[in-house]
Parts: structure tokens; C-alpha cells; sequence
């Protein structure tokens, strides 16, 4: 397989995930944020299922394993997925994917703080880039996004971080990536499926379209999302299919603008180009932090 086999792989991946913010908006029109995402996790689970008895795949993992994607998937997985997917009630698409994109930034800053990792300088210099672009978003002081929504977003980088952090290290390190993804998936909507019913928050009263963006949402934007970013690795390597991940924000930004008739201003702008170019930083291979682009998107299981 050649190189740019692997770079159109990436780039579909990412921007198959960058059309999740659209499709959860068709959702939205009959249902809510945190049936999106569990009907989003329940349909990944049953194609990823129906392809691995096709295949003949085996999906036997240790007790210890079990504990961990059990783990992430509820925090990693549900967490990221519900507070991302509701802050799109509350602030524009464009600007949400790029709030969430700040997660290298938290890895990087986990890292530190929990495994004493050491950051470079230019990764020093892509955290005040990440600080800068929040504070550009945010109007440049004059905070003109709904906090509850910047929060929610914010959020969702957190939860992921904390997904991208651990899910390379000890016990899940080994597993493969396709079956990871289903025990990942299969745990995320078990936990927001209790999320759900103790909030009572699950609505299952879908017109055609919803269905329709559910379907989408679960085969394109999850399985084949996936599956196209787990390739572009083994081709292209983790530190350029990261880089390439960047047109996720792009995607949502650009259909955002031309779909849903979101308007940016150059501040926001300037602030979105900052944080992305903060992630491509922390993508790019290093000396000091190598892992650092593996752990970020070696295992790129988006919620």
C-alpha cells in the first residue's frame, strides 16, 4: 500500500468524524443529545459485531482488560460523547469541535502532572497557542459564547484526554485496535444508557431523518471512521495521520458555515486557527515526547 493511499484514508476519516456534529443537528430535531450518542454506540456495536461473527474474529479478552475498557468507555467514551454532543445545544458546531480539539493539549498536561513526563519547548509553545485560541474563541475577552456550552466542550476535551492518555498504556496496549473499538463502544452505551434512565433523559421517538442521521452516524461516522484511521496508521504511521486528523475541526467549521449558517467572526477564526495548530504541534514527532502522537491517535476511537 502506498503513502497516499494512506493520507486519503486519514483525510476521509477525519472528515467522516467532522460530519457527526451535523447529523447529531438532523437528531436533535426529534430526540436529544444523550439518545444521539447512545444510539450512535449501539449501532457501532452491532455492525462491529455482525462484521466480527462474518470474519470470524474473536473477541476474548482477559479480566484485567475488562476492567479497563470498561472504564474508559464509560469516562473515555459516554463522557466524551454526551458532553460534546450537548454542547451543540447550546454553542455553534464549529466552534465546539475546535473547543474539543484542545484534548492533545490535556494529554500533554496529564502527562506531566501524573508520569512526569517532561514537555519540549515546543510543546510548551503549543499549550500557550491552546490558551490563546480559547481565549480568542471566546471573543477575546468579551466572552460572547454560552458558557455552558464552552464548558460542555471544554469538557469533552478533558474526557477524551483522559481516554487518549491511558488507552495505550498497560493492559490495553496489546489488544487489537478493531476489537478495543467494540468492548470501547459496547461499555460507552451501556454507560449512557444508565445515564439516560437516571436522568430520564432517553427519547426514542425518531421521525425518518433522525433515523436515517442515526444510521449515518453509526456506520460512516463511527465504524468506517474508525476502521480508515486505524489503516491510515499502519500505512502513513501515527504522528502524520494525527496531523491529518486536523480537518476534523475544519470539516465541522466549514459545513457549519454552508449547512447550518454558522457565522465566525475573525477573532473566532484567528482562535480556531491557533488551537489547530496547536494539535498539529503536538502530532508532530519528537525527540522528547515521542509517544506522544501514538498515544494521541494510535488508538483514535472518537466518541
Amino acid at each position: 500500500m502506498n503513502t497516499m493511499y494512506g493520507v486519503v484514508l486519514a483525510v476521509l476519516g477525519a472528515v467522516a468524524f467532522g460530519t457527526m456534529p451535523l447529523l447529531a443537528k438532523v437528531a436533535y430535531q426529534s430526540t436529544g443529545a444523550v439518545t444521539v450518542v447512545f444510539l450512535r454506540y449501539l449501532l457501532a456495536v452491532c455492525f462491529m459485531f455482525v462484521f466480527f461473527m462474518a470474519k470470524g474474529v474473536k473477541l476474548k479478552i482477559t479480566g484485567a482488560q475488562l476492567v479497563k475498557v470498561a472504564f474508559l468507555g464509560v469516562v473515555g467514551y459516554a463522557g466524551t460523547g454526551i458532553t460534546l454532543f450537548s454542547s451543540f445545544h447550546f454553542i455553534d458546531v464549529g466552534p465546539a469541535m475546535v473547543f474539543h480539539f484542545i484534548y492533545p493539549s490535556i494529554v500533554a498536561t496529564l502527562a506531566l502532572v501524573i508520569y512526569r513526563e517532561k514537555l519540549s519547548l515546543l510543546q510548551v509553545v503549543g499549550l500557550i497557542l491552546s490558551l490563546l485560541g480559547i481565549y480568542c474563541l471566546l471573543g477575546g475577552g468579551q466572552f460572547k459564547l454560552n458558557f455552558v456550552g464552552v464548558g460542555l466542550a471544554l469538557a469533552s476535551g478533558l474526557f477524551f484526554a483522559i481516554n487518549a492518555l491511558e488507552i495505550g498504556r498497560g493492559q490495553t496496549k496489546s489488544m487489537d485496535n478493531m476489537v478495543l473499538t467494540f468492548y470501547l463502544s459496547l461499555f460507552a452505551a451501556l454507560g449512557t444508557l444508565c445515564f439516560g434512565l437516571l436522568t430520564n433523559d432517553l427519547h426514542f421517538q425518531l421521525d425518518r431523518n433522525g433515523w436515517v442521521a442515526m444510521g449515518i452516524l453509526g456506520l460512516v461516522c463511527t465504524v468506517f471512521a474508525i476502521g480508515a484511521f486505524s489503516m491510515a496508521v499502519r500505512i502513513i504511521g501515527s504522528a502524520k495521520t494525527a496531523i491529518l486528523n486536523t480537518f476534523e475541526p475544519v470539516t465541522s467549521i466549514v459545513l457549519g458555515a454552508l449547512l447550518l449558517g454558522e457565522k465566525m467572526s475573525g477573532i473566532m477564526i484567528l482562535g480556531s486557527g491557533l488551537i489547530i495548530a496547536a494539535a498539529v504541534i503536538f502530532c508532530l514527532p519528537q525527540q522528547e515526547a515521542g509517544e506522544c502522537a501514538n498515544e494521541m491517535l494510535g488508538q483514535k476511537t472518537r466518541a
